[in-house]
């Protein structure tokens, strides 16, 4: 019989791994700005498609070894994020000043990593939702699926998502700084990408 060892709490330790990191790419998201405009939006739009839509394809294969519930929102987020743009009449080819760095998925370790900042920034994005929408009204309505996401579900799927990381590291604590360090290399993905990339 296999005994699994419980360790300590890995959301704890993902979070404490990655506050600074996150902190920093929160001061310099574009919707992080007190009235962010549409210029904005359409640029966040834009570069988080450039970023997601790679990893989307490579998270793709470790899915069905993952046994947390998983939102159509959740998994096709490149989809939600290219109706927006045309929702916007925006649906263009953007140039970037730089190459958008990707985070490495090489196994089930760097995709529960890598997993853990997408499930989480849907957390945040029930906040930008609120927020374009109280500025920006009518001329977004059709164009927030992506913040939006799982909407007043959302919060339900973060918890069982902390549940399955927890169950995974149990059953593969040699994992674990596999796991905190992919999660580190994609908050520094997105660092990069509104740093070098930024208006």
């Amino acid at each position: 019989m296999t005994t699994i060892q419980h360790v300590k709490n890995i959301h704890e330790m993902l979070r404490s791994a990655t506050c600074q990191l996150h902190e920093r790419v929160e001061l310099i998201n574009p919707l992080s700005k007190k009235e962010p405009s549409l210029e904005d939006y359409f640029f966040y739009l834009s570069a988080f498609l450039h970023l997601i839509e790679p990893i989307e394809n490579n998270l793709s294969k470790f899915y069905v070894n993952f046994s947390f519930p998983k939102s159509d929102q959740s998994i096709k987020r490149s989809i939600l994020l290219k109706n927006d743009l045309e929702n916007l009449g925006m649906f263009q080819n953007i140039e970037f000043k730089s190459v958008i760095k990707t985070p490495i998925i090489f196994s089930a370790a760097n995709a529960v990593g890598v997993l853990y900042v997408l499930e989480g920034s849907n957390l945040g994005g029930q906040f930008l939702y609120k927020k374009l929408k109280s500025l920006h009204g009518n001329k977004i309505t059709h164009s927030l699926s992506f913040l939006y996401g799982n909407g007043f579900d959302t919060f339900k799927y973060w918890k069982e998502f902390l549940t399955f990381i927890q169950d995974y590291s149990d059953q593969h604590p040699s994992e674990i700084e596999i796991i905190i360090q992919s999660a580190i290399d994609t908050f520094e993905c997105f660092e990069q990408m509104f740093l070098q990339n930024k208006n």
